[in-house]
């Protein structure tokens, strides 16, 4: 995959749920954002302490890896440092802090966790050498309670309802896809109440979601969706463009050399459009995309120079901008832009970014901020409906070495 995507709207609160991730490689920082509402330049120098203006490198791009989820007090992972540990699931409590881990059974490997309005539900596959057997185990919060198969690659649940993308060779879902804790995809669907061991394994019990370009399942909006290489056939999402963000989540630009993949006249166009946003030939950017709903969105940050054609320094930012991609011209649309930050996350509410190894959270209604997190080597950074995963790392252009720590923080 190449790209990500946005999503907003004036009174709608951004969830980056694409899933941004990001490693801030050994002096690491990052840069990642949501949305803003009207186009405005602002300045975050206020919060920022003497001690942060100290030089530190940069910000690495990776895709999102590993799902969480959250459910009232708990949340559920595996965890992500030092190497994946895919056997044992980690429920934390947030308020006391306790923490409980379960083993998976031997022939289970996690693929991605998602929470509904009674439990978690925890996606695995078991392979066979030729084929691939799914399964969901179910928890009450700490307490695993069944586990049924599925003829599903993927299940996910909202707004009171599970949802199931069919089967089909060569369309696995598997940890390592920057789908984690990103927009549903989905042929089928269930009422969660009726979500049950006798019920679930059979295809019979679930509803098939077809004909109709868009369709309510619930309160959830449903788009259909067209087939490509990563579908092979046509299903629905929650996001009406998704296979946009197949298409473009990326772009990288290093002394005005496209750095993500293999120059065309396509990246040649995004860089054109870039251009005409920012009102000059920027020759070095980062790009960010996300889908939410029926917005094709992202950031962008700019700096003043590379590093080696491959990453940038955090020093050199020199702003950054949220964006809106228009749905008929596809032409970038800038909404705000911020000087000297690297954005993670933004609502009309709520601000996350990060200055050197510094994670600071703002709430904008009230004005008020504070710092929430520190690491002077590298991170990678997860967002999920106002909790952020932190993954510590050492990296360097060789080689990534995680150390191990991986904390996720309830922010908002």
């Amino acid at each position: 995959m190449n790209k990500k995507t946005k999503t907003f709207n004036k009174n709608v609160c951004i969830l980056y749920v694409l899933h941004v991730i990001y490693v801030l490689s050994v002096l690491g920082v990052l840069g990642v954002s949501c949305i803003l509402t009207g186009c405005k330049k602002i300045s975050f120098r206020s919060l920022l302490t003497e001690s942060d203006e100290k030089e530190e490198p940069s910000l690495y791009l990776l895709k999102s890896e590993l799902s969480f989820a959250v459910k009232e007090d708990y949340i559920a992972y595996v965890r992500g440092g030092a190497g994946y540990d895919l056997d044992n699931l980690c429920f934390l409590n947030q308020k006391s802090l306790d923490e409980t881990v379960l083993k998976l059974p031997e022939n289970r490997k996690f693929a991605e966790i998602t929470s509904g309005e009674k439990y978690f539900y925890v996606f695995c596959e078991k392979d066979n050498g030729t084929s691939r057997n799914h399964y969901v185990r179910v928890y009450d919060k700490n307490k695993f309670l069944y586990e049924v198969s599925v003829p599903f690659s993927r299940v996910l649940a909202k707004n009171g309802y599970i949802f199931g993308y069919e089967t089909e060779d060569g369309h696995e879902f598997s940890v390592g896809t920057d789908r984690s804790n990103s927009c549903i995809e989905a042929h089928y669907y269930i009422p969660e109440k009726d979500f049950s061991k006798e019920k679930a394994g059979n295809l019979s019990s679930w509803t098939k979601m077809e004909g109709a370009d868009e369709l309510m399942v619930g309160d959830t909006k449903m788009y259909r969706c067209k087939k490509d290489s990563f579908h092979g056939k046509e299903y629905y999402s929650d996001a009406k463009d998704t296979n946009r963000l197949y298409e473009l989540n990326y772009l990288l630009v290093c002394d005005g050399v496209f750095s993500s993949g293999e120059e065309d006249e396509e990246s040649n166009r995004w860089i054109r459009e870039f251009h005409e946003a920012m009102g000059s030939k920027e020759e070095n950017f980062e790009a960010f995309f996300g889908v939410k709903e029926d917005k094709y969105y992202g950031i962008c940050n700019v700096y003043k120079k590379s590093v080696n054609r491959l990453r940038f320094q955090s020093k050199d930012i020199k702003y950054s901008f949220l964006f809106e991609v228009e749905e008929d011209s596809k032409h970038i649309k800038k909404i705000s832009e911020h000087e000297k930050v690297e954005l993670i996350y933004e609502d009309e509410d709520n601000l996350v970014y990060k200055n050197k190894e510094k994670v600071y959270y703002q709430n904008k209604r009230k004005n008020e901020g504070k710092l929430v997190y520190t690491y002077p080597g590298g991170m990678k950074i997860t967002f999920l409906n106002g909790s952020f995963r932190f993954t510590e790392i050492e990296a360097n252009l060789d080689r990534e070495e995680l150390s191990g720590k991986d904390q996720i923080i309830k922010l908002f």
